[in-house]
């Protein structure tokens, strides 16, 4: 089984200035799944998908040479996970480098270990449909509020609120940590692929958009660690 890994990272994050390749307890962030990536052995080959050079030089000095450099105009906010794959595997493909499964971690995700990475390739190979890690909502979502322009809260779900929380079900969420692509759904939509869910505690898949995310996620490792 021939297994490509992307690691999406572009250079131009706002909230936090050059994060995805911030020092984290000691370490870039990327360098965590990275280094889970490379000692769990699934891939053939590991590709960061960047279009700075400043991630090239951190990602070479953690001993990973790139393959190429992503275009500038799939680096901008607007850039969906979906273009940045596309773009890899028709590269890869003129590079006449085939590949049966694309997975994709993202940078932020340093509490993802090998055994993670195993125990999630044990599942994906025992059913047919791509897969996406998920994480259950904390609170119940059809409760959910929303701003209005005088800062006045006002449910969203206006029919929803009366309804048990024991009687709405689980909701769900794609937490930013991993997706993985059978190879019949590698050049297509996400929104017309049917993904299967991987659950993850909140604590492995912290979604780091912002400085109170990336010090939650940073507890959390500490903690583990202990």
């Amino acid at each position: 089984m021939k297994r490509l890994l992307i690691i999406p990272a572009r250079g131009g994050s706002k909230r936090i200035k050059n994060k995805n390749i911030k020092i984290f307890n000691g370490k870039p962030i990327i360098y965590y799944p990275l280094k889970a990536a490379k000692n769990s052995m699934l891939f053939e080959k590991i590709h960061v998908s960047t279009e700075s050079k400043k991630i090239i030089s951190v990602i070479k000095k953690i001993g990973f040479e790139p393959d190429f450099l992503r275009k500038k105009k799939l680096a901008n906010d607007s850039t969906g996970i979906n273009d940045v794959v596309d773009y890899v595997v028709k590269k890869f493909n003129n590079l006449k480098m085939n590949f049966d499964e694309v997975w994709c971690i993202y940078p932020c995700s340093p509490l993802i270990t090998e055994d993670d990475l195993k125990k999630i390739n044990l599942l994906f190979n025992k059913q047919k449909n791509s897969l996406m890690t998920i994480s259950e909502f904390p609170a119940p979502v059809l409760w959910a509020l929303k701003k209005n322009k005088q800062e006045i809260l006002n449910p969203y779900f206006k029919n929803k609120l009366n309804i048990p929380s024991n009687n709405m079900g689980k909701f769900y969420y794609d937490n930013g940590c991993i997706i993985i692509l059978k190879k019949k759904d590698f050049l297509k939509s996400f929104k017309k692929i049917k993904f299967r869910g991987y659950e993850m505690p909140i604590y492995k898949s912290v979604d780091i958009d912002n400085i109170n995310d990336w010090n939650l996620a940073l507890n959390f490792y500490k903690m583990i660690k202990k």
